[in-house]
């Protein structure tokens, strides 16, 4: 692989330094410094248009990419957008399954030889993203990447190397006194680094605010937050797993069912860190907090919202993603998989994760019922630091599942359970109850052998 060596890059820089200094010395410029000053930055133009500037280690998984028109609705979105912000708009999408990472050397749709050239869709968030908060996407991306971007790409290559190097010395020379020395120099442009990539995320932010309309990058920056942290799990717990028993999930439905059950804690407690925000504003807090305290400042304009899920702008999305799926777990796996329905996924993802908080919680549950769970709602002030509502919520569902009630999903509506006539949304109900929304005795006659309903 060809690497331009930096000191080359300044010798060509400096070049015509040199040809005003033979000007004022010779009084004139010759033909032949011009002819090889042009050769030279006519090679530096190609080599940097084919190289890849990056390390010599693994290569991650490339995503897959395609044409943007071969989308004709979402080629309309983009274009649309792009003209708002002023921008080009991209020729080609990066497909992925998750907006990081999910495995060691996977996909990476925020590598800048990717983000740059190609809108990046990450095909779990397809769902949970409204097509607003999709063009809010579309946004930011147009206006995150303006600019140059090989310099700053040089740059992180080094941190990473010189990272990884610094580790390995550790690792095989101790804690010698020069690799010290050098460990805080270099943690100090790491730090330097992060701190602009927030402050740029944070430009971005406003910028794309005041176009779109605040409250719709809001929703867009907290969802993403939330799948950047859980669906490199998701697929990798549930997803591939599946896979090995040649069923091939909906991945943009089945975490949308997966996110929608641990939604109501993370809300809560970006709401909270919100609140302690307002009551101290100087206090530390984490990027995404800040970036959400900064965009609640900002004017709410009106703006039209569109809140179909941004799946629809794909006319044949579960082609499309088993395509991807095909790409990132391999051809021949994806092959011999047959397509399972939203319901097989809440049997296979949502129903495990809730056994597992139960579970972790069997000292708090131990002999417990669900006619218990107003009792527990009302001491959960005692309970500092337990995910009560959601936990209480999860232990409801698994009580009536394992009575026998039928699970049913529907996106928006969420988990619902029947038995005969009776319907039952357990985290809802249990919301409604902890909220004061319906009293314990509507929260009786809801289980209760009298046929009703709960919404």
């Amino acid at each position: 692989m060809i690497v331009l060596n930096p000191a080359a890059l300044v010798l060509i820089a400096e070049f015509p330094l040199f040809l005003l200094l033979l000007w004022y010395l010779e009084g004139g410029i010759y033909f032949k410094p011009i002819a090889v000053y042009i050769i030279i930055i006519g090679l530096a133009v190609v080599i940097m248009g084919k190289t890849r500037f990056t390390d010599d280690g693994p290569a991650d998984d490339a995503p897959l990419s395609k044409p943007l028109d071969s989308f004709p609705t979402l080629e309309e979105l983009v274009k649309r957008t792009a003209s708002v912000c002023g921008r080009t708009a991209p020729r080609r999408v990066s497909l992925s399954l998750s907006p990081t990472p999910w495995r060691r050397f996977g996909v990476d749709l925020h590598r800048r030889q990717y983000h740059a050239v190609a809108l990046p869709v990450p095909l779990s968030c397809m769902e949970i993203w409204s097509v607003s908060e999709f063009e809010a996407h579309i946004a930011r991306t147009l206006v995150f990447r303006a600019g140059t971007s090989w310099p700053a790409a040089i740059i992180e290559r080094a941190i990473q190397r010189l990272t990884t190097e610094q580790h390995q010395r550790r690792v095989l020379g101790g804690a010698h006194w020069t690799v010290q020395a050098r460990a805080g120099l270099l943690q100090r442009y790491v730090d330097a680094l992060n701190e602009w990539g927030f402050l740029a995320d944070v430009k971005a932010d406003v910028n794309v605010g005041r176009l779109l309309g605040s409250g719709t990058v809001m929703a867009f920056t907290y969802k993403t937050a939330l799948a950047q942290v859980l669906a490199p799990a998701f697929i990798a717990s549930i997803i591939e797993p599946a896979l090995e028993r040649h069923a091939l999930l909906p991945v943009a439905e089945s975490y949308a069912a997966y996110a929608a059950a641990i939604d109501p804690y993370w809300s809560a407690t970006v709401n909270q860190k919100l609140k302690d925000i307002d009551r101290s504003p100087g206090s530390n807090s984490d990027s995404l907090i800040a970036r959400l305290a900064v965009l609640s400042t900002l004017p709410a304009g009106f703006t039209l919202q569109d809140p179909r899920p941004a799946t629809t702008l794909f006319s044949e999305f579960d082609a499309v993603a088993r395509e991807v799926a095909a790409n990132e777990f391999g051809l021949e796996r994806v092959k011999l998989a047959v397509d399972a329905d939203v319901g097989d996924s809440v049997r296979l993802s949502v129903i495990p994760q809730m056994r597992d908080e139960v579970a972790r919680n069997y000292v708090l549950l131990e002999e417990k019922t669900p006619d218990d769970i107003p009792e527990l709602l009302a001491a959960k002030e005692q309970l500092a630091g337990k995910r009560i509502p959601y936990l209480l919520g999860a232990f409801l569902a698994l009580s009536l599942i394992d009575e026998n009630w039928d699970v049913h999903y529907e996106i928006g509506a969420g988990i619902q359970l029947c038995l005969g006539k009776r319907l039952v949304q357990p985290f809802t109900l249990v919301e409604q109850l902890d909220t004061k929304v319906i009293s314990e005795a509507d929260f009786a006659n809801a289980l209760s052998s009298t046929p009703g309903s709960s919404g």
